[in-house]
């Protein structure tokens, strides 16, 4: 099975999402465009991995569980794609699980998680009280 690379581009200037293929990165620009320069956009890389509705998990993405509260998806060096624990607000220093922790199985892809929002758009819901 090919790794699907996928990237999406939150534009800082105009609050807005580009979605691979609709943008061209250019190396060492590090800008993202859908014929227009952008020059100022944050990438959020697909997990390869979607929740328990199907829709796709990215780099950024918030998360909820029945069990967690708030999980921030992110790319860890030791799990690869990890989620952040959020608990009332705080972040839980040091606590960060492998995403595919919340796989139950992985023959029909069935997830635990759903995403609920991103760090770019709904940074309240990580200062939410839970």
């Amino acid at each position: 099975m090919a790794r699907i690379i996928k990237y999406r581009a939150w534009d800082n200037q105009n609050g807005g999402w580009y979605h691979s293929p609709q943008f061209v990165i250019r190396p060492y620009s590090g800008r993202a465009t859908d014929g227009a320069i952008v020059p100022d956009v944050v990438l959020s890389q697909y997990t390869g991995l979607n929740d328990k509705h199907g829709k796709e998990i990215y780099e950024g993405d918030i998360c909820t569980d029945d069990n967690q509260g708030f999980l921030e998806v992110c790319w860890s060096d030791l799990h690869q794609w990890g989620c952040k624990v959020h608990n009332k607000g705080e972040l839980l220093k040091g606590l960060t699980f492998p995403l595919w922790h919340w796989d139950k199985c992985e023959m029909n892809g069935y997830r635990e998680l759903e995403v609920v929002g991103n760090i770019f758009e709904n940074m309240d819901l990580l200062k939410k009280v839970i």
